[in-house]
């Protein structure tokens, strides 16, 4: 099969070309590539081999995840695992997004130790428990040194003084009936924000104090 790379066109202000690439016979198909890819495998106008056309195509593919991904962590941060994920329920192919990830990993644009410890953050404003903010951590796919990072980062926060405020915010009024089904749906529902039983029944008895 015969291909043609008809133009190679830099897209202004952007680090992509667009790509024309000719086959004989068939419609000229136009490929959003890394201006970079271009470059270091000196794609020009002229014939190519076919290995050369399923390069192209296969670039064009992770440069439209590279930039999906880019778009979603404008939009929030994510983890490396959660990003590939978010990108597969978009139709990017799983090497794809894999790559992608990757990438934006190594140029800076994911931080998963500096993610998860403002997750964490915001979860201990929540007053949640260590262990729901831990189980909510790994949920959104972070690993290894990040969910250790937070973890430590949890071992100087006042988990006490959170489960009192939480009584004090949500629970207060319902304690006061005195009745032992309030007490033990209370206890339920702090268990549920990530504390254990014997720590919910030691903050409604100081509560009740």
């Amino acid at each position: 099969m015969n291909y043609k790379v008809r133009s190679v066109r830099p897209i202004e202000n952007e680090p992509i070309s667009e790509v024309t690439l000719e086959i004989a016979g068939e419609k000229p198909e136009r490929l959003l590539v890394f201006s970079e890819f271009c470059r270091e495998n000196g794609i020009s106008v002229g014939d190519c081999d076919g290995e050369t056309a399923e390069r192209l195509r296969d670039c064009a593919g992770l440069t439209e995840a590279y930039g999906k991904g880019e778009r979603l962590l404008a939009f929030s941060p994510n983890s490396e695992k959660a990003l590939i994920t978010k990108l597969r329920q978009r139709g990017v192919s799983a090497d794809h997004a894999r790559r992608a990830a990757q990438m934006l990993v190594q140029r800076g644009f994911i931080d998963d130790r500096e993610n998860a410890l403002a997750e964490a953050e915001k979860c201990v404003k929540k007053l949640w428990g260590a262990r729901r903010i831990l189980s909510e951590l790994s949920a959104k796919g972070y690993r290894g040194e990040a969910l250790c990072e937070a973890r430590a980062f949890l071992e100087d926060v006042d988990f006490s003084a959170s489960l009192s405020a939480l009584i004090d915010k949500k629970y207060r009024k319902i304690l006061s009936s005195g009745e032992e089904r309030d007490i033990e749906k209370t206890v339920a529902a702090l268990v549920r924000y990530g504390y254990t039983p014997r720590e919910a029944i030691a903050a409604i008895r100081r509560a009740k104090c």
